[in-house]
């Protein structure tokens, strides 16, 4: 069985270019496209 860790940590997400008010605006499928699209390259 797998040993587990508990890590702790800050994690912050800045929003630089106003992605999620463009997700928003866009709908959920071509965000996906696009988020799968930049994770890719």
């Amino acid at each position: 069985m797998a040993e587990l860790k508990t890590l702790q940590g800050i994690l912050a997400l800045i929003d630089v270019v106003n992605f999620t008010g463009q997700a928003e605006k866009l709908g959920h499928e071509f965000t996906g496209k696009f988020t799968g699209y930049s994770q890719e390259n």
